[in-house]
């Protein structure tokens, strides 16, 4: 579970990636034992009963708001379980398709990277560079990500993974 924030801290998006080459919906809903199944007959109200949130059978992952909208949970896969280039690609795209990045007065979006080479694949690279979609992406020095990974910095005093535990818990 990787979470997206905002220079503030803020979260704006969690993307969890699974170690698989292909995703299905139980995966992407999860399962909440503890929660009540409602019965019906129609298989869509079944579903809109019963997905979609906490306290409900299948409640998904977690859902942020930002900027006054509601950004679902990100989900992705790969062989490793680890961050790719299309994943990369992926993420960008969906917080530009919801206008969540600030793009006024020829401004772009910031994103944090570290130098493994899995993550540098052509499309994502045109992507970031185009006129349209440009982001500024800082690339961390390779292997050494214990140095300046925000999230494992020391001073959280633990905030981020405690964060994350919580929301888990949710």
């Amino acid at each position: 579970m990787i979470p997206i924030n905002a220079f503030d801290g803020t979260a704006v998006l969690m993307l969890i990636i699974f170690q698989r080459e292909s995703l299905t919906e139980e995966i992407m809903l999860g399962m909440d034992h503890f929660a009540e199944v409602i019965e019906h007959n129609n298989d869509e109200e079944f579903d809109r009963l019963n997905s979609g949130g906490v306290g409900k059978r299948f409640p998904g992952g977690p859902v942020c708001n930002f900027k006054g909208k509601t950004i679902p949970c990100m989900y992705a896969c790969s062989p490793s379980g680890g961050v790719t280039g299309d994943i990369l690609l992926s993420l960008l795209k969906r917080l530009d398709e919801l206008e969540v990045t600030n793009r006024t007065d020829g401004k772009s979006p910031h994103m944090e990277l570290d130098a493994h080479d899995t993550r540098f694949v052509l499309p994502f690279l045109e992507y970031i560079t185009a006129k349209e979609t440009k982001w500024s992406v800082c690339i961390g020095v390779p292997n050494g990500t214990t140095k300046w990974q925000t999230g494992d910095d020391s001073r959280f005093n633990g905030r981020l993974k405690n964060g994350i535990t919580s929301t888990k818990k949710r």
